[in-house]
């Protein structure tokens, strides 16, 4: 059984990844070059220098030439001193002469080659006649064969998850393709701390390939997946330097705990979300990488943001406070618009076929849903599972997908004016189910993970 436990995953579109991703640059011949450039400063400096301190020597010679009596006389010392130094010098070169140290190289005695040793086997003037050289000169298959293994093609998704196995903390690159039947694991990038969400922050406007991720330290990182063996992230929000007083000041306008959900803006593609378990919820400006607006009007750890799908200003929020919180981001944070819903809120969802209604997922296992329109009452309120619901995401229109921390995923549809319908259970008995996500260009599969390395996609049309 694999273990370790997968935190956060998201899908990325076909065509979105570069079809030959590149290797991360490796920059220590720039170093080199940069250290050599260096050293031939540091060579011409340190012959100056010796030039100038000649100089200053031969001129402390003719200054002692015409000082007086007294100098004369402590010039005489002087070299008194330097004629004793050269004479213990002679004393030390007779007594090494008796080792020869100039004849030490020299080498009467004649090469003596072994017999038994075959030496014509010892080198070749070919690599072809190696037999110990399995890649011959001018092979290119087995190269040319790498090339193709790494090889992103236009009708390939790309399944990026979080993992936490051993104590080490990475993102782990699939490459899923249904109708050929392929997935395996394309590239991994370690991580220096957890990761506990991820989401993809392509749009129609930025076409790069790039993932945002936040940990347990409280960083958002952002990774370009269109690079292998990427050692850093491309950016980190929140951090930067403050001109104070004509002195740069390190700034790190960051979460000071865990970022436990990340929601982009897909008409506004430069502005993401993030909640914290420090009880705030963060704007970010993704131009210039720094927060625009801090929400700080919550009593407990924010486990899930997220922007409406129509609305740009329109943003969902909920945790530990037992509420669903509703905020209209050109407004005051105060009058955003308050649902009870008696549990801890793990995830939500807005719905695909009616835009003012919202799907809640709870700790208690309820299954809630509310139209904004209408606070007082919710749509529906059901017992969905018998544990914790952890996520939440839709198929199809009309069909709802639930994880549980019963270890089980379920299948419903959505009706108009009564509670869901079940139609399909996922019993998978490995563990407790943390995350999930459906397809964007067939939303027919969705991935989930979780506990002991749980991974799997589920064709949800196999009912």
């Amino acid at each position: 059984m694999v273990k370790g436990f997968i935190t956060c995953l998201t899908w990325i579109k076909q065509g979105v990844a570069k079809e030959y991703p590149v290797r991360n640059i490796d920059d220590r011949n720039v170093q080199t070059s940069s250290v050599s450039k260096r050293r031939k400063s540091s060579k011409h400096t340190g012959k100056k220098g010796v030039e100038e301190t000649t100089g200053r020597n031969s001129t402390d010679d003719s200054t002692c030439s015409r000082n007086s009596k007294k100098d004369e006389s402590k010039c005489s010392r002087n070299s008194k001193d330097e004629s004793k130094s050269s004479r213990t010098s002679t004393d030390d070169d007779d007594d090494l002469a008796e080792y020869n140290l100039d004849l030490y190289d020299d080498d009467d005695d004649e090469e003596v080659i072994d017999d038994s040793i075959d030496t014509q086997n010892l080198m070749f003037n070919d690599n072809v006649d190696d037999n110990y050289i399995t890649i011959k000169d001018g092979d290119d298959s087995s190269s040319e064969a790498e090339i193709e293994d790494s090889r992103i093609k236009l009708n390939d998704n790309l399944i990026v998850i979080g993992k936490i196995k051993d104590d080490i903390s990475l993102i782990i690159v699939y490459i899923n393709n249904e109708n050929e039947g392929i997935h395996y694991a394309h590239h991994e990038i370690i991580l220096s701390s957890p990761p506990m969400s991820m989401i993809s922050l392509y749009s129609g406007i930025s076409s790069r390939n790039i993932v945002a991720i936040g940990d347990m330290n409280g960083s958002i990182n952002i990774w370009d997946l269109d690079i292998i063996d990427c050692l850093e992230p491309t950016t980190s929000l929140g951090i930067s330097s403050l001109k104070v007083k004509n002195k740069k000041k390190k700034v790190d306008d960051i979460h000071t705990d865990g970022v436990l959900s990340l929601s982009f803006n897909d008409i506004s593609p430069s502005i993401l979300a993030s909640g914290s378990a420090d009880s705030t919820v963060r704007l970010w400006d993704l131009n210039r990488s720094r927060t625009i607006h801090k929400y700080d009007v919550f009593k407990g750890v924010i486990q899930c943001v997220l922007f409406h799908p129509q609305e740009t200003h329109t943003l969902a929020v909920g945790g530990f406070e037992k509420k669903l919180k509703i905020f209209d981001c050109r407004e005051d944070d105060e009058s955003c618009l308050k649902l009870k819903v008696g549990s801890s809120v793990e995830d939500l969802l807005w719905n695909l076929n009616k835009p003012y209604e919202i799907l809640i997922a709870t700790e208690s296992g309820k299954l809630i849903s509310y139209d904004i329109r209408n606070r007082n009452k919710s749509l529906f309120e059901f017992a969905a599972h018998t544990s914790s619901i952890n996520g939440l995401t839709m198929t199809h229109p009309g069909r709802l997908v639930t994880i549980s921390a019963d270890e089980s995923c379920k299948l419903w549809k959505l009706n108009e004016s009564a509670d869901p319908t079940w139609l399909n259970t996922l019993d998978l008995s490995n563990g407790v189910i943390s995350t999930i996500a459906t397809n964007p260009d067939s939303r027919n599969l969705v991935a989930m993970g979780g506990e002991r390395g749980l991974f799997k996609i589920w064709n949800t049309d196999d009912e």
